[in-house]
Parts: structure tokens; C-alpha cells; sequence
């Protein structure tokens, strides 16, 4: 649900000449972004237990979810 959102985004406010790049940019990040997060998660998993790896999640999300409050108030 999220991502058709975040395509539909891009593809709004990109000029058409640049969007095929844009996209490739886009999906380079997310791609990055999956990877990294996906190989912390797994780190924390293995080398402690399935806790520390869903607390790490949780509080990330706090974190972002409290960065976010000024943009949509």
C-alpha cells in the first residue's frame, strides 16, 4: 500500500523528461535501504535473540513516527 503511494508521488511531481531516472534513483534507495535494514535485523536475531531484533524495530519506529509530528501538525 505504501509503495503504489510513494510511485504515484514520483511520478506526479517528476517532469517527464527526468522520470525514468527518478524512478531508477527511487528504487536504488529503497532497494539499499531493504538490504541494509534486512542484514542489521538478522545481525541482531542471530547474535542475540528475536526480542533485541523486534525491541530495535520498535523503537525505531517510535523514533521516526515522533520525527514525523512536525511535518503534520
Amino acid at each position: 500500500m505504501t509503495i503504489t503511494s510513494q510511485r504515484t508521488m514520483v511520478s506526479r511531481y517528476v517532469p517527464e523528461d527526468i522520470k525514468g531516472a527518478v524512478f531508477g534513483v527511487y528504487y536504488l534507495y529503497v532497494g539499499t535501504t531493504f538490504l541494509v535494514t534486512n542484514r542489521a535485523l538478522r545481525f541482531l536475531w542471530d547474535s542475540f535473540d528475536s526480542q533485541v531484533a523486534f525491541g530495535h524495530s520498535i523503537f525505531t519506529t517510535v523514533v521516526v513516527l515522533i520525527l514525523l509530528i512536525p511535518i503534520f501538525s
